[in-house]
């Protein structure tokens, strides 16, 4: 009785959370959609007569285009440049051994405490001495210096949980550094990366403070600083500010549908089948499903033969042919030793933990 009371109140309050975040989208939407006079009389409600001259409105006589423009390109430079550096620099913090790492760390990770306000004044002195005040070089530099710290944070902790196993035998197999970065640890970190860089992309496209103060001039103004002016030019007429917040929403809201794919995956690394993420799509697919029909220990033991079978697939040593021809779950050690051994067993193929492999053409 006890658990089903505790269930029901914990749905409850998941129900008024989830009202609690979809009413202001709700009520922006449905206002934007309707005359001043319906707003007035029926905030709440749905429109009764739809009308698109609240968007026809917003965009009159006012560079909405170049607005936009203007918070792509600055999005779009921030984050992609800073989902490279954080990249590499994850990388070198967990995977790599050098003097310092541990100092220069510690000295990143308090750098996400300081608030980015209090920073501004000291950021447009030296944007100035610089000569880049009204650039779109000076406010994308701020951008990346302010999201940087958090997003190495979150890469280095995600590749410390990916096994070293998989970079050792990438390493036994001939495969240098740089390529085992390229085909082993990008393609683990993808789903880390699309996160942090969502998170990023959300913050700098309704960031208005710094684009405020660095970008002084009309055609260099983003979306959030064009529609806060646009919002003093007509504070009595709501439903037009609302269809000017919806404009700036609908690319956010997209992006988030077309990447929720690649959200709910999951982080597999460090688990079990962390290496298959690095498989050919449609065998990782069946691989991942056919998983859960296994117990831990059956996962475990099958880790390695996973991960030899990855590593020799994004290196180049098999094809996906002969790894459709190794049936990992279903087949016992033996079996599967045995398997590989049969596949092609011509003297020029290469031997690799006493199995052999066709390289790959």
């Amino acid at each position: 009785m006890k658990r089903k009371r505790g269930g029901i109140v914990s749905q409850l309050l998941m129900i008024l959370l989830v009202v609690v975040i979809i009413f202001p989208l709700y009520f922006m939407t449905a206002n934007s959609f309707k005359t001043h006079e319906e707003y007035v009389n029926n905030m709440a409600g749905l429109p009764q007569t739809f009308t698109v001259q609240n968007f026809v409105e917003a965009f009159r006589g006012k560079p909405f285009g170049q607005w936009f423009m203007n918070s792509l390109i600055l999005t779009v430079a921030a984050v992609f440049i800073t989902g490279i550096i954080a990249l590499l620099a994850g990388y070198a913090f967990a995977k790599m051994r050098f003097k310092g790492k541990k100092v220069l760390f510690n000295m990143i990770v308090p750098l996400m405490s300081v608030p980015p306000v209090v920073m501004i004044i000291p950021q447009f002195r030296i944007i100035k001495i610089l000569g880049l005040v009204n650039t779109r070089v000076s406010v994308i530099l701020i951008y990346i210096g302010i999201m940087l710290p958090m997003t190495i944070y979150l890469m280095r902790n995600f590749m410390k949980t990916v096994p070293d196993s998989l970079l050792e035998a990438a390493e036994i197999d001939g495969c240098s550094k740089r390529k085992a970065l390229t085909k082993i640890m990008i393609p683990l970190s993808v789903p880390a990366l699309i996160t942090s860089s969502l998170v990023n992309l959300v913050w700098v496209w309704n960031e208005l403070l710094i684009s405020l103060v660095f970008l002084q001039k009309e055609e260099l103004r983003t979306l959030m600083v064009g529609i806060t002016l646009f919002k003093g030019r007509f504070t009595l007429n709501i439903p037009v500010i609302m269809a000017g917040l919806v404009i700036a929403t609908v690319p956010i809201v997209l992006i988030y549908i077309f990447a929720q794919k690649y959200l709910v995956e999951g982080m597999l690394a460090g688990s079990v089948y962390a290496a298959a993420v690095i498989l050919p799509p449609h065998f990782r697919n069946e691989l991942l499903n056919d998983s859960k029909q296994l117990s831990e220990k059956q996962r475990y033991e099958l880790r390695p033969i996973i991960e030899q079978e990855a590593v020799a697939w994004a290196i180049g040593i098999v094809t996906p042919e002969e790894i459709d021809r190794i049936n990992i779950l279903n087949a016992s050690f033996l079996a599967m030793h045995r398997a590989i051994e049969q596949l092609n067993p011509q003297p020029q193929h290469l031997l690799i933990d006493g199995n052999r492999f066709k390289p790959y053409p």
